[in-house]
């Protein structure tokens, strides 16, 4: 019997969620006819409320669309030339360090990018920071990189 009812009230939050949507994307619609100041006046609601809900029409890069990965930063097809890029910078530049490898990039480019971006796709390559010590040289040589990377 509980599930039932909880069934009925989610249903009734489903469709307020809805309706709701609905409603700002009528503010939305309003907005980018008539202007945020009208739409706003038209309305009774704050001017923020229509010139977010104008971007995320005009723009669906604003919000992004529901679903799929979210660790894109400047888009599915840009991200994988940025990785390409660096990938042939850590080849061709192997003694840079990771302001270097920034500054170059954003050179290349003309893309401002954060270190924490740099080291997330670094650090998705299996890229460490270690620095070998006598007791490590043979974990990093090219037979043991090999055979276990």
């Amino acid at each position: 019997m509980p599930r039932s009812k909880y069934s009925k009230k989610q249903a009734k939050r489903d469709e307020y969620w809805v309706e709701y949507k609905k409603s700002r994307l009528y503010i939305g619609l309003y907005a980018c006819e008539h202007g945020v100041s009208a739409a706003a006046r038209f309305y009774g609601c704050p001017k923020w409320i229509p010139r977010y809900w104008r971007d995320i029409i005009q723009n669906q890069l604003v919000k992004g669309t529901p679903g799929g990965y979210r660790g894109l930063k400047y888009g599915e097809v840009a991200d994988l030339d940025i990785q390409e890029l660096i990938w042939l910078n850590v080849q061709k530049f192997m003694d840079f360090n990771i302001p270097q490898h920034i500054s170059l990039l954003e050179e290349q480019t003309d893309i401002l990018f954060s270190r924490s971006w740099i080291e997330r796709v670094l650090r998705s390559w299996g890229w460490t920071w270690k620095k070998p010590t006598k007791t490590q040289i043979q974990k990093y040589t090219k037979e043991n990189m090999d055979y276990y990377g």
